[in-house]
């Protein structure tokens, strides 16, 4: 990967890292404010010897001084800047190398978190754009072209625990490719989280991009940045530009690549290639006697009572009305998170055409994270991106109108992001049309997860749009004594869960399916053992566990008081729909609307619950930190507590599976329910009539449930060219089946990427193509109550060119030798085809003929003079796009 090679070079110091790269200098955005430039820092003091065990520098003019937090040291070797650990500079003076030593930091904070609290803080700085720039080491310090707010030739490692290599203070900034490596690949001597890093408040942070909003006598809780008067003074944009080579890479605990505070603005770019990582940070090695906790002042992992730990956050957001754009960007965290927001409100967070990944191998270490954390009314945007995750795509928390959005791209559309802005009297706008990035590509968002899609236990609203697909291996809607309200979308596709307990509770519950929504108490909620502990202002997780008795939980409900909402537009929704709430906390209210023209086949019940991650053959009755993966983890059976509701509205297709206890059902007056029995609160059989609602009442699966697999194929298929979209629309389906055939085309072997007027001449996307090439076409029958939805396997459709019939006027020529004694003589020929957009080309036929004729492409052939007797020829070749080529030749003949 070519970032990938600019990393290990920069990480060697080596003269190659600073081979000049092409850089895209991008003007910075406007704005209505003045902003300051970077400092040019002094030049430093040459240091001849470190005494590590003395901690002291002795520098050039034999001055011995006491090492303290607040040196930087810097060796420079051929044009490269790497900033050193006193260790590291120890050795880089007895090895020979030129290394200064610069004093110049601060111990407050800007950012929206911090207080005194932080007492630990010492801020180190390479670059600071905009207020404040002269406590940076400048461009002299660090290397770097500043130009106003533009900086490029930016190449930094950087290898003690907490260097801040960039700062953007209340300032519009362009950064042009920085490649910035912070930290030590091998591990050694990198921030522990022992009061020498931070990531809510951007101590180690490689990029921070502070903004104008400033919150007066706010507090960080829980529910993110609160109290006080808000005001957003200035907006500020920052382009981090990472499209031509630019790349940032962290080791070391909670060592985030890019932060953004106070209100700051930044789109990060990559390039688009999937094989480039532009971001990548992999985490450490907490120190010796690590507490997990809540306490932002101490806090370098998650609660792992979320069921996910790890220590490296690739990016952050805090403070108010904070915005992140990253766009056709690759970026990476180990474990914890990749896209972060954390003690803020009213962030807007968008992923587009990017790749959002997680490390999913055991192999490599803890498999464990998020893609995104959604809190303090975060409004999360993911479009056209996919998302390899570990444990869940996103977590949303606390707040009352956290949104997520999930939905497609077109090649360059205008996608237009917004930002919350507060006036002078706190009060709130929202600027829809704030700034606009164009899509790179066509594409759908895909999410892969080991475990879960969306895990809500606070509060969230989320879209699933376009032809997004969920790839979960447990449910992909995870809530937890929450309100939610999610909408699927008719195109969207929502894999049933495949894990074990899904495996288990198929058998178990005589379902065709896995989970795809599932709601439980909050485990962190119920959690005993949290502890407060002298020197921690928050929560301490370390000696926590969740507990449950042995066996389903029993019981009569907690009283509801969350509400969450199922709408479902999707055409073939398979999977269950589960409520095992109330047992432990208060219950959720589960309501599912299956709209029109929608589809689901599953069971939809009220259900008790267990704790397991075997299917059931170990239940998980105490989890502690140690086994947080078991959190989340549970097994269904239908039954009801009188609290855990679900109120089910059809007005599309229910296709019942297993058994499914509801507290209402309302059947439309042109919806179906397919189904085997229906017994109200009494145990009285029942006949379901359309247009009518039902209080209390279990259904089963019956024998008219679709559980015929339907037998669709299709016959490979060549033709030739016409102009016309060519087509294979002869399956054979089962003799019985009337379920309507369509057909979806494709333009590889895989089936992945769709045919497009651009790739094919298709009129739509997955339409029948027009033009010449290798497609691949599958079709899908729908249900009918008589047999499940299938989709054939691909056929292979063949169209080739067609011929082209070419005609040549005037294509032979006689003249005499005399003729051609004192002049030359020309003509031209008219070259006609069948083919539209051909392209015809002239040329000698020989090196005979080419000796003595001119050839125009226009037509015109010149005799030369002079030319001897013979027969001289001219090859036309017509090429045309679908059309195979055709070629024909023109004779001159010279006579004597």
């Amino acid at each position: 990967m070519r970032s990938k090679k600019l990393k290990m070079l920069i990480r060697s110091a080596s003269a190659a890292s600073l081979a000049v790269i092409t850089a895209i200098m991008l003007a910075a955005p406007g704005s209505s404010s003045v902003v300051a430039t970077a400092a040019v820092e002094d030049a430093g003091e040459v240091v001849t010897a470190i005494d590590l065990t003395a901690e002291t520098v002795t520098t050039a003019d034999s001055d011995v001084e006491t090492y303290t937090a607040s040196m930087t040291f810097v060796q420079v070797d051929n044009g490269t800047y790497t900033e050193l650990s006193l260790k590291d500079a120890q050795s880089a003076v007895e090895s020979g190398k030129t290394v200064k030593m610069y004093t110049k930091s601060h111990s407050e904070g800007y950012g929206s978190v911090w207080s005194d609290s932080y007492d630990y803080t010492t801020y180190r700085t390479g670059i600071q754009i905009g207020q404040d720039s002269d406590v940076a080491l400048g461009t002299d310090g660090v290397g770097g072209t500043l130009d106003g707010t533009t900086l490029s030739n930016f190449y930094l490692s950087s290898t003690s625990k907490n260097f801040n290599p960039i700062v953007v203070n209340q300032s519009n900034a362009t950064l042009d490719n920085p490649v910035i490596v912070a930290g030590n690949a091998d591990g050694e001597d990198n921030s522990d989280g022992n009061a020498d890093i931070n990531d809510f408040v951007g101590y180690g942070t490689a990029v921070n991009i502070y903004g104008g909003t400033t919150t007066t006598d706010g507090s960080a809780n829980a529910d993110g940045q609160t109290g006080g008067t808000t005001v957003t003074s200035n907006t500020f944009k920052t382009m981090l530009d990472l499209s031509n080579g630019g790349s940032i890479t962290t080791y070391g605990v909670a060592r985030p690549a890019v932060a953004v505070d106070n209100g700051g603005d930044v789109v990060i770019k990559g390039d688009g290639n999937d094989s480039t990582q532009e971001i990548a940070v992999y985490g450490g090695e907490t120190y010796d006697g690590f507490l997990n906790t809540a306490d932002t002042v101490k806090m370098v992992s998650p609660p792992w009572v979320l069921g996910i730990v790890g220590n490296s956050r690739a990016t952050n957001m805090l403070g108010k009305g904070s915005t992140m754009v990253v766009q056709d960007a690759n970026v990476y965290a180990k474990n914890w998170g990749v896209l972060s927001t954390d003690s803020g409100s009213e962030p807007y967070l968008y992923a587009i055409n990017s790749d959002i990944v997680m490390n999913t191998s055991s192999a490599n270490g803890a498999v464990s994270g998020y893609g995104s954390y959604a809190i303090g009314n975060a409004h999360e945007y993911f479009l056209g991106s996919t998302f390899d995750v570990a444990t869940y795509l996103t977590i949303a928390a606390n707040g009352n109108n956290n949104t997520i959005t999930l939905g497609a791209t077109t090649k360059n559309e205008t996608i237009n992001t917004a930002k919350t802005i507060w006036d002078a009297e706190g009060n709130t706008s929202v600027d829809e049309d704030y700034n606009t990035v164009t899509a790179s590509k066509t594409a759908q968002t895909v999410v892969n997860s080991k475990n879960f899609g969306i895990d809500i236990w606070g509060q969230a609203t989320v879209d699933v749009n376009d032809k997004t697909t969920f790839n979960t291996k447990s449910a992909a809607f995870l809530v937890k004594s929450a309100d939610a309200t999610i909408n699927i979308g008719e195109d969207a596709t929502i894999n049933a869960a495949t894990d074990a307990n899904a495996e288990a509770e198929t058998e178990l519950n005589n379902t065709e399916n896995g989970v795809i929504f599932q709601a439980i108490d909050n485990e962190d909620a119920v959690a005993e053992g949290i502890s407060f502990p002298n020197g921690y202002s928050g929560p301490v997780f370390s000696d926590a566990s969740y507990n449950e008795s042995e066996g389903w939980l029993s019981g009569e409900g907690m009283e509801a008081s969350h509400t969450a909402t199922l709408n479902i537009a999707d055409k073939n929704l398979e999977g269950n729909i589960y409520n095992g709430t109330g047992y432990l906390a208060s219950a959720v209210t589960v309501n599912v609307n299956i709209e029109e023209s929608a589809s689901v086949t599953g069971a939809i019940s009220a259900t008790t619950i267990k704790h397991t991650t075997d299917g059931g053959k170990t239940q998980n009755t105490t989890i502690t930190e140690s086994d947080y993966n078991q959190i989340g983890h549970v097994i269904n059976t239908a039954s009801s507590n009188g609290e855990n509701d679900v109120n089910l509205t059809v007005d599309g297709t229910w296709v019942a599976d297993g058994t499914s206890i509801l507290a209402s059902l309302t059947i439309g007056e042109d919806a179906t329910v397919v189904y085997g029995t229906a017994t109200d609160a009494n145990g009285n059989v029942i006949t379901l009539e359309k247009g009518k609602t039902y209080k209390d009442i279990t259904i089963t699966e019956g024998t008219n449930k679709a559980v015929s697999a339907a037998s669709v194929s299709l016959k490979d298929k060549t033709a030739v060219y016409t102009g016309k979209a060519i087509s294979i629309d002869t399956a054979t389906v089962n003799d019985d089946n009337t379920g309507k055939v369509t057909y979806t085309y494709y333009t590889d072997k895989a089936c992945t990427k769709l045919t497009t007027k651009a790739n094919s001449g298709a009129a739509s996307d997955g339409a029948a193509p027009v033009n010449a090439g290798t497609y691949y076409v599958k079709a899908t029958v729908a249900a009918t109550d008589s047999y499940k939805e299938a989709t054939s396997t691909a056929a292979k459709l063949t169209i080739t060119k067609a011929t082209q019939k070419v005609t040549v006027k005037n294509a032979s020529k006689t003249y005499k030798v005399s003729a051609l004694k004192k002049n030359a003589k020309s003509f031209k020929v008219t070259t006609k085809t069948t083919a539209s957009n051909a392209s015809v080309k002239y040329t000698a036929a020989n090196s005979k003929s080419k000796k003595v004729l001119t050839i125009k492409q226009n037509g015109k052939i010149t005799v030369k003079k002079g030319t001897k007797a013979g027969t001289y020829k001219v090859k036309v070749k017509v090429t045309a796009k679908n059309y195979k080529a055709a070629t024909k030749t023109i004779t001159v003949k010279v006579k004597k």
